[in-house]
Formats: C-alpha cells, structure tokens, sequence
C-alpha cells in the first residue's frame, strides 16, 4: 500500500515538473557543423527555443546561406541576420569588420516569444480535463526483465 502511494506521488510530481518546463537558455555549447564540400567547423552554439544561433569562440555570428548551404559570418540587415560575403574562416572577422554578436534584436524576440504562446490552440494541445481520453499504450519488456505479471 505505501509503495502505491509512493508510486502516485512520484507520478503526479513527474506531471507537475512536466507542465512546467520549458527550454533552457544555452550559452556556448560546442557544436560541429559541416560545411557542404565536407569542411568541418568548431562553434558553439547558444540560445533558447524562441531564437538560437551559431556563433564563434570571439561572438561572430554563423550563419547558413540558403543560396548555397555554406555557412558565412552574419551580419545585421535591417532587424535581420544575413549572410556576409565571407565565408567562416576565409578572414579574420575582426579584421574584416564584421560586428560581434550579431542576433535579432530585443523587441524581435520578445515577439517570437508572444507569437509562440499566442497562437497555441490549448484545446487541440492540451489532453481534454474531462470525458473519455483514448490512449495507446505498448509495453515493452527487455530481455533482463521478468514478465508482466498482469
């Protein structure tokens, strides 16, 4: 019986901690991206679920082109990040006068932000609280496991 309750109660803290979770803020965690003549390039990554970028040990911004799926260092284009016309590790960015940091600006993501909530239909999202909720479940057993015993 108090294992049952235990059980319960894990269950239900599991459920509460899931309802409120959300992504979490990364700041430079090393990633490799390939570029498409198989060039391998070191960078870190860094960002949260509303925008995320690429980005160098120094801050320059990476950025995939989609005319030609190379990654340049980004440059600001209005409230947008672009590609440049250098293609990461031709130039020393610095030397090149390219800008550190280069990311969408603070009002620009505080608008993704709202527009992510805003346009969640909670009735399609969220498991109905009420009625009859169909489930699939499959079980699994590995082969270091005993049988289901019911």
């Amino acid at each position: 019986m108090v294992k049952n309750k235990l059980w319960l109660i894990k269950l239900v803290s599991f459920f509460i901690v899931l309802n409120c979770i959300h992504g979490i803020n990364v700041t430079f965690k090393t990633h490799i991206i390939t570029q498409p003549d198989g060039e391998t390039i070191k960078c870190f990554v860094s960002g949260d679920e509303y925008f995320n970028w690429a980005h160098d040990e120094n801050g320059y911004t990476l950025i995939q082109s989609q005319n030609d799926g190379f990654f340049y260092y980004g440059v600001m284009e209005g409230d947008e990040v672009v590609p440049s016309a250098f293609l990461v590790g031709s130039v020393i960015p610095a030397d090149a006068g390219l800008i550190p940091w280069a990311i969408i600006a603070k009002d620009a993501y505080l608008e993704r932000r709202r527009a992510f909530w805003e346009d969640i239909d909670r009735d399609v999202r969220d498991a109905p609280t009420h009625g009859t909720i169909n489930n699939l479940n499959i079980y699994i057993r590995f082969s270091d496991q005993s049988e289901f015993s019911n």
